[in-house]
């Protein structure tokens, strides 16, 4: 599995208007766990920029980089976004689709930024990250 670049997603979210509207009030750092890969994405000042990895973060979403690379590929039933594929399980009739997308962290300020961080994220859908 190929591992992003970053610093081209972020370059990306930032050249996107309807990403920039969403960080236009944004602010929160944000650790991304790529499978074994741990990258801090800071939002502040509408823009997101790549944070040294040390820095900590207000929320985190972790997941395989198998699942990270089926949310890549495209818009699918379970994968258009990344709630859906961390909700898959809790939402389906039976509970016993895997959820392999996990949040951690300030759920609050998780779920006030969800819409910038989903918006970012997209970006590795259109071959930026």
């Amino acid at each position: 599995m190929i591992q992003p670049d970053w610093q081209a997603l972020a370059a990306a979210a930032n050249a996107d208007p309807e990403t920039l509207l969403a960080l236009k009030n944004a602010q929160f750092f944000a650790a991304i766990d790529y499978g074994d890969e741990r990258i801090v994405l800071e939002v502040s000042d509408g823009a997101v920029r790549v944070a040294a990895p040390s820095a900590t973060a207000d929320f985190e979403v972790r997941a395989p980089a198998s699942a990270w690379g089926e949310y890549s590929v495209g818009r699918g039933i379970h994968t258009n976004s990344i709630f859906s594929m961390a909700r898959q399980g809790h939402l389906s009739k039976n509970g016993r689709v895997k959820s392999e997308f996990e949040f951690d962290g300030d759920q609050r300020k998780l779920w006030a930024n969800f819409r910038a961080l989903d918006l970012v994220l997209q970006q590795l859908r259109a071959g930026s990250g």
